[in-house]
């Protein structure tokens, strides 16, 4: 018997930023064995067995030698009643490359300190049952020519933090909204904003998209929340929301909860902006194929139903106005003051106070130094946004500064509503133009007091 190593080869090269680890590489490769029996026929004329052992994490296939017959266990071949008489070439097709092969008898393949190493060795046995001694047999041996053409990995199974370049996901303009959420004094504390994401990824890895939504208004930045760990699912399209509150929210892949959301509307914005990166999953074997460019797109928008949260302020301003002409001529006497009295009816569902600011027909307002005016009862919240409540309210206006009545021509309303008195709140009931309404019923004007009167 004789045996020994044939053939030796090393690579090592540096891993790709990208790969975190590797299991296995599909590849296309070919090796070719060239077996000189020249020096050894002349003592040998048949081989009864030549075992051929290539590295344990190479698989190789479609094998052939030399027209001999052979058995495949694995990278190791056995030929019987091999013949010396001319060289024998072995061919295979390397179709994969293991990286985790525990089996390092015959080489390693391995993933160290940012480097991608490979060493192999070719090992061959071989016996024979009779030999010419006369020819002598010190020094004789099987020499061996290989040649390993370039691999080319069309796949890999491992671990993966491909780079997934995302742009900013688009900007929303903000427009269309009621007189009432504009005022300085409003804060919008929406009971459950939503952010509906809807993410394709042709990969077979899942992973996470971590967002940024800004808030804008008049190009200031109003608010900054975070959405991170959002799921990509691996090759489908996913639907996500992204909610303040998840209670009946139905119909998503993900329902994700952020209770931050609404601080992007508590000032109403112009524009809302969402940039967002992604990531694969890194703690679990995935198999990639090489050269195919893979896709994650995103899409969103916000659906912002206006119901309120308990921290909400809303503001509403109107206008009484074109009295001047009736009063511009008269003078109050000590005491005289104008009063009004109205019944509210109200199926919004929030609670609501009632201030005043009196005007002059340039629409100023005049100074308390001069018209005072006090405002007694405020309007009861709808608990349902259904059932009408009915509030009564007054208005005094007294003049504080002799002559000051003939300068006003009217009343500018602010009617301010909260979700909470302080003891309760009415939340999460969408506001309805149609059906949450506001109404002054009973208006009744008159002046209590004496007028007199400046006809000249």
């Amino acid at each position: 018997m004789a045996d020994g190593w044939i053939q030796a080869f090393t690579y090592e090269g540096n891993k790709p930023e990208e790969v975190v680890d590797l299991y296995e590489a599909e590849v296309s490769s070919k090796v070719t064995l060239d077996i000189d029996f020249s020096d050894v026929k002349s003592v040998v004329s048949k081989f009864d067995q030549i075992e051929v052992d290539m590295p344990a994490f190479m698989t190789i296939n479609n094998v052939k030698c030399g027209g001999y017959a052979f058995e495949q266990s694995g990278s190791k071949l056995t030929l019987k009643n091999v013949y010396t008489s001319s060289n024998m070439t072995i061919t295979a097709d390397i179709t994969s490359l293991n990286f985790k092969e525990k089996d390092t008898s015959y080489g390693s393949l391995s993933i160290s300190g940012g480097k991608v190493k490979m060493e192999g060795k070719v090992h061959v046995t071989a016996v024979a049952s009779s030999f010419n001694s006369g020819a002598g047999t010190t020094g004789r041996k099987i020499s061996s020519v290989m040649n390993m053409s370039k691999f080319v990995v069309n796949a890999a199974t491992g671990k993966f933090n491909p780079e997934i370049a995302l742009s900013d996901l688009g900007n929303i303009k903000v427009s269309g909204i009621p007189d009432f959420l504009q005022g300085g004094n409003v804060v919008v504390d929406l009971y459950n904003p939503q952010i509906k994401l809807t993410v394709t990824s042709d990969m077979d890895v899942p992973g996470t998209l971590n967002g940024v939504i800004k808030s804008f208004k008049n190009g200031q930045l109003l608010a900054t929340v975070n959405v991170d760990n959002i799921p990509i699912d691996a090759n489908k399209t996913s639907t996500i929301c992204i909610c303040r509150r998840c209670e009946g929210v139905s119909g998503f892949d993900h329902v994700l909860t952020n209770p931050n959301l609404s601080k992007l509307i508590e000032t109403i914005p112009d524009n809302i902006t969402f940039s967002a990166n992604a990531s694969a999953d890194q703690t679990n074997s995935y198999r990639f194929e090489l050269g195919h460019n893979y896709t994650v797109q995103p899409a969103y928008s916000v659906d912002a139903p206006i119901a309120f949260g308990e921290n909400a302020s809303i503001e509403y301003r109107d206008t009484l106005d074109g009295w001047n002409d009736n009063i511009k001529d008269f003078e109050l006497a000590e005491g005289a003051y104008v009063n009004m009295d109205a019944s509210i009816k109200s199926c919004v569902p929030a609670y609501m106070t009632v201030s005043a600011v009196p005007v002059d027909v340039n629409g100023n307002a005049i100074s308390a130094d001069e018209l005072s005016v006090e405002v007694t009862g405020s309007v009861e919240a709808s608990k349902d946004g259904v059932s009408e409540t009915t509030s009564p309210v007054n208005i005094k206006v007294s003049q504080m500064k002799k002559g000051a009545m003939k300068k006003l021509d009217g009343i500018v309303f602010v009617v301010a509503g909260k979700a909470s008195d302080g003891n309760n709140a009415v939340t999460g009931i969408t506001l309805n133009a149609n059906r949450h309404t506001l109404k002054v019923e009973q208006l009744k004007i008159k002046l209590v007091g004496k007028l007199i009167g400046n006809f000249n």
